[in-house]
């Protein structure tokens, strides 16, 4: 489903290719008109493309700009049947009228509102600097303690109470200092209709079909939280019983510890330290 669901958004970004340094492809021209005719309401927004520098949660963000386009993609296909044989817009087509794609699509749009975008901007170098928050380790595994917890929810049946209002994973980090609360107060100012147009399942005719099969497609992504964990982190969190995990640690280690900055590319680990050493002795 993953390998599939991935070359599937690729497949589909010819058709939406409106965003920095892109150009149509196969459709994209037309299915842009297509929109504006038929679809006035719906905001094409800006895609992406994989390649352009794209971090491994793409799958999420990708989703999310897509999860509304659906509908109008499976209508636009189904018009165009009649221009002859496509191998690439009728294989779009027979994918995306399986209910288990939708979910899936569904599924990463709702992770990526609901926690990937703002973990994207905790362990993000660039938004670290403009927010001012910097998480050390220790905060680090404290966040992802508490992914963890996520996907411990997922994986039951009250998945879809992440969509309910006030539902956060983790408490807000640093927020009452005016860096990260502005982080926050950008991140948070459409959350209402964003998570109402996640929702918006719930007025479907066939939701005693896809329910299910969204609630099962949540629960594979909570498996797959703590299969991931497991793997890179398990020695480090309270959660698997680490043996590195935060409350082990003695003080001298969490003094020292608390003063490094965490960043999610190993190859500007050297720079940002002797960075942040330049600045510290200013």
């Amino acid at each position: 489903m993953e390998a599939s669901g991935v070359l599937l958004l690729r497949s589909m970004c010819k058709l939406t290719h409106k965003g920095h340094q892109q150009y149509a492809k196969g459709d994209g021209i037309a299915f842009d008109d297509y929109l504006r005719l038929k679809w006035p309401a719906i905001q094409n927004r800006c895609v992406g493309r994989a390649e352009h520098s794209k971090r491994q949660d793409w799958i999420c963000e990708c989703s999310w700009k897509f999860h509304n386009l659906i509908n109008p993609i499976i209508d636009y296909t189904i018009n165009t049947l009649r221009l002859g044989a496509n191998i690439l817009r009728d294989s779009v087509l027979t994918r995306l009228e399986n209910l288990h794609f939708e979910a899936y699509v569904h599924t990463n749009a709702i992770m990526w509102k609901v926690a990937f975008e703002e973990l994207r901007g905790l362990t993000n170098k660039k938004d670290l600097q403009a927010v001012g928050v910097g998480l050390n380790p220790m905060e680090l595994n404290d966040l992802y303690d508490h992914l963890w917890n996520l996907g411990t929810l997922l994986q039951g049946d009250d998945a879809l109470s992440v969509l309910d209002d006030g539902y956060r994973p983790w408490p807000r980090v640093r927020y009452m200092q005016a860096p990260s609360r502005s982080y926050y107060d950008h991140l948070e100012k459409n959350k209402i209709s964003e998570r109402a147009e996640l929702k918006q399942y719930e007025q479907r005719t066939d939701l005693d079909v896809y329910g299910p099969i969204l609630l099962e497609v949540l629960q594979l992504f909570g498996t797959a939280i703590h299969t991931s964990l497991e793997r890179t982190l398990g020695k480090y969190l309270k959660s698997t019983d680490g043996i590195f995990r935060n409350d082990l640690r003695d003080d001298w280690e969490l003094d020292m510890v608390a003063k490094l900055l965490c960043t999610n590319n190993p190859a500007e680990r050297p720079f940002a330290v002797a960075k942040g050493y330049l600045y510290s002795t200013r």
